[in-house]
């Protein structure tokens, strides 16, 4: 049972005179009443939980019962109207002797969509019928009871607006009791000044059409406290025809939590895009005025230790390689985090586009480094997708370079290939190299998480967190698979055209 229209059938049940099961969409027992408990000879955890049909099947009832009850019982959902089964049979609840069951009723409770939530089952015992006669279970209590103990406020009006019903949970939610409203109008007391015209030019518009542009359907509006406050809330409406006669029925929930939750969350997603915003400014000018002085270190070491008029020694000359190469590192590390930071703010709009020229228009840009690795690299046919071609680039630069970087003994070998699983195409990067332990898995798309030394494998260890923003931001996602020793093979998904 759902928090929204929950109802508590076993406090119902337990005061019901009469033979109570209640049961859900799947014909399992949530509650029972005390009586129906006695003649069954069970105690409720012998019984909740349990398929009805369990139940009869310890009682000794035969196949054709089952049947009939089940055809009964799925009538009431595919329809929403009650069923009776009249036909007598044999049951043997317990250790009781036989009990003859004169009639069974299975009567539908619906939800704010009227659909079926559970039904009432109702047995009426052959030796009870003479008392069931003389005292008839009053219907109208009943349903008295489950309305008032519903989460969800309930609103009944007539034809001209006048509220007829009205449930505790309308009482606590308005303000109003039910001695209170019943008899007034819906338009002057629960429907704000500015929303009352609307309301009752769709009331004169369903009285000549039957039809309404609010009705059997849910809407969030505002409504009125007794207080004169304003509050939101979701409504459903529904009409019931009687003969000539119609009326509605409101389902109302309260959603004031949700929407001041909703409103905080957009104003945190505001705030995370603004300083998001910043923060991208931030690096691109940082980035930007870093690799100017860094380019003058660079360039004035260079030309220091290139001047053979200053007599520099072995160990100076050391020093200054290492300020050189340091430099260059630092300025592909700002070079890398400005692409990183640009995934986003600078990224172009999605187009139709070919991964497959893309690759090839990569693969021939790296000639030279795909020479000198003596790799050889191969693909299948390769789809159209929606995507940013510079970064669609790239994501296979960096996956093609990654492979051709961490290759083993023997020659790299990359194979490329997609195939088409439900709505997304998934792409495969595929190597020989020297593998990942997949121990490291976590740390593989996060930043600057370097699994070797840069002496080992020069690079600033931003890569593949980049190839996995720019996968999330096409709306796929990437992985890999890896053996220590046997290579790697990247997975990535991006969606197929619709």
């Amino acid at each position: 049972m759902t928090p929204d229209n929950e109802i508590d059938f076993r406090v119902i049940l337990e005061s019901m005179p009469g033979l109570f099961l209640a049961l859900n969409s799947s014909f399992e027992i949530m509650a029972a009443g005390d009586e129906c408990l006695k003649v069954m000879t069970s105690d409720s955890s012998q019984v909740i939980g349990r398929s009805i049909f369990e139940i009869y099947e310890q009682s000794q009832c035969n196949e054709t019962f089952a049947d009939s009850l089940r055809m009964s019982l799925n009538r009431v959902l595919e329809t929403g109207e009650s069923h009776s089964l009249q036909a007598p049979f044999t049951a043997t609840f317990g250790h009781d002797a036989a009990r003859k069951v004169r009639r069974i009723d299975n009567r539908p409770v619906l939800n704010a969509d009227k659909k079926v939530s559970h039904i009432i089952h109702r047995l009426e015992l052959e030796d009870t019928h003479e008392q069931n006669q003389s005292s008839p279970i009053d219907e109208e209590k009943l349903m008295r009871a489950i309305l008032d103990r519903a989460y969800n406020s309930f609103i009944a009006i007539d034809s001209d607006g006048i509220i007829t019903d009205w449930n505790h949970q309308a009482e606590l939610t308005f303000g109003w009791t039910r001695e209170e409203i019943i008899g007034k109008s819906l338009a002057e007391t629960i429907i704000p000044p500015e929303y009352r015209e609307a309301h009752n030019r769709g009331m004169a518009h369903y009285k000549v059409s039957g039809e309404g542009p609010v009705l059997n359907r849910r809407i969030e509006i505002q409504s009125l406290r007794r207080d004169g406050s304003t509050f939101p809330i979701e409504l459903g409406i529904f009409p019931v025809h009687l003969g000539s006669k119609y009326s509605f029925c409101a389902f109302i929930a309260d959603i004031s939590e949700r929407k001041a939750m909703l409103k905080k969350l957009e104003e945190q997603s505001e705030e995370l895009v603004r300083s998001n915003s910043e923060l991208q400014r931030f690096a691109y000018v940082a980035a930007h005025d870093l690799r100017e002085p860094l380019r003058t270190i660079v360039s004035f070491t260079g030309l220091l230790a290139a001047d053979k008029t200053i007599n520099f020694n072995e160990e100076a000359q050391e020093n200054m390689s290492f300020i050189i190469e340091a430099g260059k590192r630092m300025q592909q590390l700002i070079t890398d985090l400005l692409t990183y930071s640009r995934v986003e703010s600078a990224a172009k709009a999605s187009v139709l586009t070919s991964s497959e020229s893309i690759f090839d228009q990569t693969v021939a840009e790296m000639k030279v480094s795909i020479e000198e690795a003596g790799g050889s690299i191969t693909h299948g046919p390769l789809p159209e997708v929606m995507a940013d071609p510079s970064q669609l680039s790239q994501l296979f630069l960096n996956l093609v370079g990654n492979a051709l970087k961490f290759r083993g003994e023997k020659p790299p070998v990359i194979t490329v290939s997609a195939v088409r699983q439900d709505a997304d195409w998934l792409f495969s990067v595929k190597d020989n190299g020297i593998g990942i332990d997949m121990k490291f898995a976590e740390r593989v798309f996060q930043m600057f998480q370097r699994l070797h030394g840069v002496a080992e494998y020069p690079g600033t260890g931003i890569g593949l967190a980049l190839c996995k923003k720019i996968v999330e931001r096409h709306g796929g996602t990437i992985t890999f698979q890896s053996e220590p020793g046997e290579g790697t093979e990247f997975l990535f998904t991006l969606p197929v055209i619709k």
